[in-house]
């Protein structure tokens, strides 16, 4: 092969990679821990965005305006949520249910069950739900994100980058978010702008998320093993594969900051050829 393809080739490979330690760590670092919101309580589980529900046009959970039934669905969403913390997703779906009985209307109650919908593996109840809590409250910003991970999940890079972008465009400034939503729709971008790339880059997308079944202390044995090879391969000089052992072992413990350096160590001696 050509040392302009094989340069290329590399490039495209570290982007792809670059993409999947972005789209990971999104769901792994539990940004946006607002109050009222419930990101990050699943025990073991990748959760997508909960903030409260400060978006304009989405009403407040202390609004004074609420009618008795809207303030006793916002008590059993409050319930839910403490269930959700401890890990208890059965309960708390329970209560988020009373919740939307007596408000049909909560948007972010859709919202907090399309995240357990989605802990639980059913994508298309997920999408429902996501799509429930925006058609409700168009400008609530938490299930754009959502969306943007479930499709980046499904291989739909498309529908990704359409659901990050909106979210970047509804979010503030000064909103962490909105800038990571901006960055991440700009890097899928770069993938599809790749021809005839973008099947397999939904593909590499599907394998990798489907690694995160494994409970989480086994999620960071296996990520030592994965690690220790990455090494392994590094010091035999095969840089593609220590890379891609590398983020293997990321995946699977994204807080390893031993691993994100390492990282960026074999990215940068493959672009460096």
């Amino acid at each position: 092969m050509p040392i302009k393809s094989c340069r290329k080739l590399i490039k495209f490979t570290s982007t792809v990679l670059f993409i999947l330690i972005i789209s990971t760590s999104l769901f792994a670092q539990g940004t946006e821990l607002e109050k009222g919101g419930n990101r990050g309580y699943i025990v073991n589980r990748s959760l997508p965005e909960i903030k409260k529900d400060s978006a304009p046009n989405v009403p407040s959970e202390i609004e004074e305006n609420l009618s008795a039934l809207q303030k006793h669905a916002r008590l059993y969403r409050a319930q839910g949520l403490e269930f959700q913390r401890m890990g208890n997703l059965e309960e708390a779906k329970v209560f988020y249910q009373k919740a939307i009985r007596l408000d049909p209307a909560y948007a972010a109650v859709y919202n907090d069950l399309g995240v357990i919908a989605e802990a639980d593996g059913l994508i298309d109840l997920t999408e429902e739900y996501y799509l429930k809590a925006i058609k409700l409250a168009p400008n609530f910003l938490s299930p754009y994100s959502n969306l943007g991970l479930l499709y980046e999940k499904k291989g739909d890079l498309e529908k990704a980058i359409l659901y990050w972008n909106k979210r970047a465009e509804l979010g503030l400034s000064k909103d962490p978010w909105t800038e990571k939503a901006r960055q991440h729709a700009q890097a899928l971008s770069q993938i599809l702008e790749q021809p005839g790339k973008h099947v397999e880059v939904a593909n590499l997308i599907k394998d990798v998320r489907a690694q995160k079944h494994i409970e989480s202390q086994n999620d960071k044995e296996l990520a030592k093993a994965y690690f220790k090879n990455a090494r392994l391969s590094y010091e035999k000089q095969d840089l593609v594969v220590a890379l891609k052992q590398a983020v293997d072992a990321s995946l699977l413990d994204p807080s390893n900051r031993e691993i994100e350096e390492f990282i960026v160590k074999v990215q940068t001696r493959l672009l460096s050829r």
